[in-house]
């Protein structure tokens, strides 16, 4: 007993110092490459700029957040040990010629930088921040960020962040509705793409303009860049196929696997609420589900059999809220039904064909391989300041699960 005891504790001793010895080699004596990689690997938590030489600030909009930043850094540098440490969602992209990366300064803003493979950096580019511009009348809200649940995007592929350039004008009070709609600026009106060239240098951004379509409901409007292609026009009712007053909106293939997938190259879709008088908004979002038999080319929906998640109450930040993301598991789901009765029912609504089907179909827990998502619902609640009426709309993102 005492050998084995010794033998643990000899085991213990020698793992802690091997590992101690490899976080020391790793921070003092392997290049920055190699410290990326073994930030990526989980070899160690996190790694600090500090040692880096002061970091060239490329300035790329001439917004009032470059002209603060600007006058932050007066040099056109900023100094590395300004920028806190970094983990491994810190790293973007790593290529033969750069490493890109997302820092956050002392400011609390978030930095575009690439550095070259051994520690070298080339420029910077401010990607998220906000201010708020104060006068006597109202106050200015700007920001420069990706979605309102998300502070930037990067595509590894294309090589480029995107963002968008975000304008907002309140009355002085906080809680008060927004003015001047129409000057408004955010995700649903304009993106912006930088690139970042072979050399690791930030290219001149490009501005797309979005003249996003519009859903019209009673006491709300409703405005993105996601409502089918965008003209800026208002898209009519589509729920002939319903008795009730929900307002539906059919999505392709490419939009449903868009609208669900909860992964970094998922876009954010971004509604704006516009209200028609002043009150308080409140939105929530919920996903159903129902059995979905797929032939070659012919599916086959059980009707009457739904199944749904909880409602999610959606943060709005000004009048913007971004639809919920849903993780793989959230997507899984077995109901409580005996694959008998199921079988039944798809014979009885779908024929012999689709029941033929489903034949490797015998324990309650394969179920779930006929569960799809079938809608994404969105439920924005208005109260009305005047008369403190409470109006409940429904916008409903039927998902297509079949060519």
């Amino acid at each position: 007993m005492k050998l084995l005891l010794v033998i643990s504790l000899f085991h213990a001793f020698t793992n802690t110092f091997a590992q101690k010895n490899t976080f020391e080699q790793i921070n003092s004596n392997s290049t920055f490459l190699e410290k990326i990689i073994a930030l990526q690997n989980g070899e160690i938590s996190n790694l600090s700029l500090g040692f880096m030489d002061s970091i060239k600030i490329k300035p790329i909009i001439g917004e009032k957040i470059d002209d603060r930043d600007s006058d932050r850094h007066k040099s056109g540098f900023i100094k590395a040990d300004q920028l806190k440490k970094i983990s491994a969602l810190s790293i973007c992209e790593v290529t033969d010629n750069y490493i890109v990366l997302v820092v956050e300064d002392k400011f609390k803003q978030l930095r575009g930088l690439t550095v070259s493979p051994m520690g070298k950096p080339i420029e910077s580019i401010l990607i998220c921040d906000n201010l708020i511009y104060l006068t006597k009348d109202w106050y200015e809200y700007e920001a420069r960020r990706y979605s309102p649940t998300r502070p930037y995007h990067y595509d590894p592929v294309s090589h480029e962040f995107t963002f968008s350039t975000i304008f907002k004008i309140r009355e002085p009070r906080y809680e008060e509705v927004l003015i001047d709609f129409k000057d408004h600026e955010d995700e649903t009106t304009n993106r912006r793409k930088i690139k970042i060239n072979e050399e690791g240098f930030f290219n001149e951004p490009t501005y797309e303009y979005i003249n996003s379509n519009l859903i019209e409901l009673a006491d709300l409007t409703l405005k993105s860049a996601f409502f089918m292609e965008n003209s800026g026009k208002s898209i009519s009712n589509e729920s002939y196929q319903n008795s009730d007053d929900k307002f539906r909106i059919y999505l392709d293939i490419d939009q449903s696997i868009d609208i669900l997938n909860n992964t970094l190259s998922a876009h954010d879709h971004v509604v704006r609420i516009i209200p028609n008088s002043k009150g308080k908004i409140e939105v929530y979002q919920r996903l159903t589900f129902g059995f979905s038999i797929n032939g070659d080319g012919d599916n086959c929906e059980l009707q009457d059999w739904t199944f749904s998640s909880n409602w999610d109450k959606l943060v709005m930040k000004n009048d913007l809220v971004s639809l919920k993301k849903y993780s793989d598991d959230e997507k899984k789901i077995t109901p409580k039904i005996s694959v008998k009765d199921l079988k039944r029912k798809i014979k009885t609504e779908c024929g012999d064909y689709h029941l033929s089907l489903v034949n490797h179909i015998s324990r309650l827990e394969d179920v779930h391989q006929l569960i799809q998502p079938r809608e994404v619902i969105l439920k924005v609640q208005f109260t009305n300041e005047a008369d403190e009426t409470i109006n409940t709309e429904y916008v409903i993102f039927v998902i297509a699960n079949s060519c």
